[in-house]
């Protein structure tokens, strides 16, 4: 695995975490959101093609067993994280009725990205309507590696997607803008495809690249600029582009920057355990941040403690970070290994 990956998850993670955080409308904060979602989808696009394309392709791939991976890799987490908003948010759940059940089924099922209304999509654990965008992606992931292995393929398909995908974006109404193209994953999917588009790329250019340890610098310097500026744009730019295309290219440069020169100074200093370790719970860190934001503000508040919004918001970073190490260790990984133990018995039977 590339390993300065593993940084780069953790950091726009972190940058999820100052976009929630966020209590006065910093655009610049505001902008961290939608530009870490992007890099997250379409670093998945890529890692998924990395670690999976060759056992597609083989003879004997199994997608039920491949789909069933992918499950047990995240779907534990989510339902803890499902439990948690609910135990702190049982009251307003009892009170709202049938309608807000009727999200959370959704919720639980994981089909909430796919209706464009913010009490559903954002039901729950809010930030899990990005797991009901990868199960899409996983689920079709298959298919579509199959579908580009001849170049004509990867040409039509990327036209006739990124066409209609051009035509759509400006006749969603107003009003519909983040449902859909923040939120709805045949939008998102473009994201995940680029990805899958960047590793066909690294693939062909990779051996040539190699020893310019210079070239990559400027690239890798070159992309997190671009990045920078993209975020300061961000609020000049219509709403139907800045919830995504407009970090299509920074997300781009950033993954295929990191990844064809994984040898160079920038990559090494990504590369240390303990980014590699910060990158490995990430996931858990994303999953679980808005939850710890709000169990801390709870407890501050039936303390009756006045303290500054820096120090609340590090408390809450320290809670969550430590939190994420401690359920990653006794809780999703053993809860994986055992779906998986659980799968590979009824499936070997």
């Amino acid at each position: 695995m590339i390993v300065a990956f593993s940084a780069l998850r953790f950091f726009n993670a972190l940058m999820i975490f100052c976009h929630h955080k966020n209590s006065i409308d910093n655009p610049y904060l505001v902008a961290f959101g939608p530009c870490a979602v992007s890099f997250f989808l379409m670093l998945s696009g890529f890692v998924m093609c990395y670690g999976y394309k060759e056992k597609v392709l083989a003879p004997d791939f199994s997608y039920k067993k491949f789909l069933f991976k992918r499950f047990a890799r995240l779907y534990p987490l989510h339902l803890l994280c499902l439990f948690l908003w609910l135990g702190l948010n049982i009251k307003s759940v009892v009170s709202c009725g049938e309608g807000q059940i009727l999200s959370i089924i959704c919720n639980l099922f994981l089909v909430q990205s796919w209706i464009p209304k913010q009490t559903v999509y954002f039901s729950g654990n809010a930030v899990s309507w990005c797991l009901s965008d990868l199960f899409f992606f996983y689920a079709v992931f298959p298919f579509v590696i199959r579908l580009l292995q001849k170049k004509n393929r990867v040409i039509s398909f990327s036209v006739i997607y990124f066409v209609l995908y051009g035509i759509l974006l400006p006749l969603i109404p107003k009003d519909y803008v983040h449902a859909f193209v923040y939120i709805n994953p045949l939008f998102r999917f473009s994201d995940f495809y680029i990805g899958v588009l960047l590793y066909k790329l690294y693939t062909t250019t990779k051996d040539k690249l190699e020893n310019k340890n210079m070239l990559g610098i400027v690239f890798q310097v070159l992309s997190v600029l671009i990045t920078g500026i993209a975020i300061f744009v961000y609020k000049y730019v219509p709403e139907c582009l800045h919830f995504q295309a407009l970090f299509f290219i920074p997300s781009a440069m950033l993954v295929l920057s990191f990844a064809l020169f994984d040898k160079n100074v920038f990559s090494k200093l990504l590369s240390v355990k303990l980014f590699n370790y910060l990158g490995e719970i990430s996931f858990t860190f994303y999953m679980l941040h808005t939850l710890g934001i709000a169990f801390v503000g709870l407890v501050i508040s039936h303390l009756g403690l006045e303290i500054n919004f820096i120090y609340k918001s590090f408390l809450q970073f320290a809670f969550v970070l430590i939190g994420s190490a401690v359920v990653h260790k006794f809780y999703e990984k053993p809860a994986a290994n055992k779906f998986l133990m659980v799968f590979d018995r009824k499936y070997d039977s």
